[in-house]
């Protein structure tokens, strides 16, 4: 990412995971967070560490975050698959293998990566083709693709929208997030509060029965 981008690695130690933390405190907080590095090291928990001393290397680091788009680094980005997912935290790890597992499986050579907010277990994912000679194979396999991860998601008691929401294109798709009961519950609080379907219709609650 960081040669596409054309910066330079804040770490030369290559991981699975990247975590980039911002703390802010009333008082410094070097030597808290120097003791808390030491033991995060010594327990096994990071193997590499940047600590940002100036506002122009904080920047560079945020830039390498805000950038992850693929609609950044890739063309052929348009043709991929873009999820808004969430699990419990402890869980994020395992699930993070298992989707890479079925896109191996699936669409070998396509990129998969994510990124997000650790804190409460959401993660952007993306599963993309990144040469022009694997669009077509991915385009057979997309959605078949798209419905395994979305099974797999449900299976570690996670979300498919965990902060942009349901809308239209997700209402297909959520039906199993929930048991019929729920369903019907939130539909009959609808229905009870908008008799009319004049309130932002057509949105989030699946159609049918």
């Amino acid at each position: 990412m960081c040669e596409k981008l054309g910066l330079s690695r804040p770490l030369q130690t290559r991981a699975e995971f990247y975590v980039l933390l911002r703390l802010a405190a009333a008082e410094p907080v070097s030597e808290r967070l120097g003791a808390f590095l030491a033991e995060a090291s010594e327990r096994g928990w990071v193997t590499d560490a940047a600590v940002a001393v100036t506002e122009e290397h904080t920047e560079r680091l945020w830039t390498i975050r805000d950038e992850l788009s693929p609609m950044f680094l890739w063309a052929q980005h348009e043709h991929g698959l873009k999820f808004d997912n969430a699990v419990p935290i402890d869980r994020l790890g395992p699930y993070h293998d298992e989707v890479r597992r079925i896109a191996a499986e699936l669409a070998p050579g396509a990129l998969t990566y994510g990124f997000g907010h650790v804190g409460d277990g959401n993660i952007h994912l993306y599963v993309l083709p990144t040469r022009d000679e694997q669009v077509q194979p991915f385009l057979a396999v997309r959605d078949q693709l798209q419905e395994r991860i979305d099974e797999v998601t449900f299976r570690f008691g996670g979300t498919l929208s965990a902060e942009h929401g349901i809308g239209q294109l997700l209402q297909g798709r959520i039906r199993p997030q929930k048991p019929p009961v729920e369903w019907e519950l939130m539909r009959a609080v609808k229905d009870a509060l908008d008799p009319q379907g004049i309130m932002n219709p057509h949105k989030t609650l699946p159609a049918g029965p």
